[in-house]
């Protein structure tokens, strides 16, 4: 840095300045990407375990129906979801 800066004069210290600040910019955003995802990841880890124990209390202790355990645990899903989660389950039997 300092021998390009004596060779092209003092302009070149800007190209310099510049480059390390957004450099720590994209490195700042890099790091700030990967912790936010990892959050979000842990996030719906919680909701798909809430709802898979939401299932197993609606079928074993309340002893529902997979059917009546769906319209209680998601009481607007659509009924082509619906049908096709029941298919799915009825196919594995």
């Amino acid at each position: 840095m300092y021998d390009c800066i004596r060779t092209v004069g003092p302009l070149a210290s800007f190209y310099f300045i510049t480059l390390i600040l957004f450099g720590n910019i994209v490195m700042l955003n890099l790091f700030l990407a990967i912790l936010l995802g990892n959050f979000d990841r842990a996030r719906l880890f919680n909701m798909k375990s809430k709802i898979i124990e939401a299932f197993s209390d609606c079928m074993e202790k309340d002893g529902y129906s997979l059917e009546k355990a769906l319209k209680v645990v998601f009481p607007d899903i659509p009924m082509h979801m619906r049908d096709f989660l029941l298919s799915r389950k009825k196919s594995k039997s």
